[in-house]
């Protein structure tokens, strides 16, 4: 596949994760995971591929990794985790995009820092850098979820896909292998800074009369 055409799919998904969790969506084990999965197991598949990258380079790629997973963790932190119609919703918030811009400007300056000592620009690749951010955002997020108590969204298709009524999962047979997207509904509040770290629930009525508890661990 042309590289371009492989980079515009990545960046597809990545808007479409993002747009629907700013909106907010039920939230799902399959939609929760399987982004990263599948995003990390491309980038594993591509660093496989690279050749002539030593021992000191995988550790440079090795570290990144870890870092990418731990400001990904720290993104889940922040992500509003409630409860709507008796299953579990999530919705990136104001925090979210701040802890966002927070860790790109780390991971660059550790970038600069890896091409400094040695390590080819083009060593890590994109999929494995995004993939392991949202790997460390769906592990917090899933603890989360698991801790409260409330049941995940079922999974299903969205007819009100942004792609014609195919889900946005269908992006990910174009990188290798497919995968159903939970629907993406509108939140019950706009996007809102939250209230940042710890644990606290409240109750209310959202603009459209659901039920939203809120619930962050």
């Amino acid at each position: 596949m042309n590289n371009w055409v492989h980079v515009a799919l990545i960046a597809a998904v990545v808007v479409v994760v993002v747009v629907r969790r700013l909106r907010g969506e039920p939230l799902n084990a399959r939609d929760l995971f399987g982004p990263p999965v599948v995003l990390t197991g491309l980038g594993l598949w591509a660093l496989s591929q690279q050749h002539g990258l030593g021992v000191g380079g995988y550790v440079w790629v090795g570290v990144g990794a870890a870092l990418g997973t731990a400001f990904g963790a720290l993104r889940g932190a922040t992500i509003r985790v409630y409860e709507r119609d008796g299953v579990l919703w999530q919705r990136y918030t104001g925090w979210t995009f701040l802890a966002a811009a927070i860790s790109l400007a780390l991971m660059a300056g550790f970038a600069m820092l890896a091409e400094h000592n040695g390590l080819a620009s083009d060593a890590r690749p994109v999929q494995l850098s995004i993939g392991v951010g949202f790997l460390g955002e769906a592990l917090v997020v899933g603890y989360r979820a698991l801790s409260s108590g409330i049941p995940f969204a079922p999974e299903r298709r969205d007819s009100n896909s942004p792609f014609g009524g195919r889900d946005s999962g269908s992006l990910f047979r174009g990188l290798g292998r497919g995968s159903d997207w939970g629907p993406g509904r509108g939140s019950d509040r706009g996007p809102g800074w939250g209230s940042g770290w710890g644990s606290e629930r409240d109750s209310g009525r959202g603009a459209d009369g659901d039920s939203d508890r809120f619930d962050r661990r």
